[in-house]
């Protein structure tokens, strides 16, 4: 996970572009859902595959983000592990 200015203020859950990038993307769709704005329409840069991406001024209750941050937690432990 990382904080990035460059992609205008966001946070980065690095979920892994191996293992992972189906997952991304299904997790950035329920994100976007979730605040009702889509990243990409919001971004002009190609989204990295694994990535997935979090604009902090459209979360109004970091409640909302926690259950993402922990399963893209998770997902880099099993990524460990294996």
């Amino acid at each position: 996970m990382s904080l990035t200015s460059a992609r205008k203020t966001c946070l980065v859950l690095h979920l892994g572009k191996k293992l992972h990038t189906n997952t991304a993307i299904e997790m950035q769709e329920k994100m976007d859902l979730m605040l009702s704005k889509k990243y990409k329409d919001s971004d002009s840069i190609k989204l990295t595959p694994g990535e997935v991406y979090i604009r902090l001024e459209w979360v109004g209750n970091l409640d909302q983000i926690i259950p993402f941050i922990d399963e893209a937690y998770y997902l880099r432990l099993e990524k460990a592990v294996n």
